[in-house]
């Protein structure tokens, strides 16, 4: 493996990836709190927000090809 540092979109890819995990993780316990029984439907609706944002950063990484 060759040492190298990481370019800034691969940064940024990192900080949004743990970004979206916490707030996965995070997120229902609030939710709980506020929202009682209709947790499940908001935590599906979450998940379909965070694999869509997740899908448009990687289609917007894919046009910028590392240099």
């Amino acid at each position: 493996m060759e040492n190298s540092k990481i370019s800034a979109v691969e940064a940024i890819s990192i900080v949004l990836g743990i970004f979206v995990a916490y707030t996965l993780v995070a997120l229902p316990r609030s939710m709980l709190d506020s929202t009682k029984t209709a947790t499940i439907i908001n935590l599906i609706y979450v998940g379909i927000i965070a694999l869509f944002i997740t899908f448009l950063i990687y289609k917007l990484l894919l046009k910028f090809p590392r240099k």
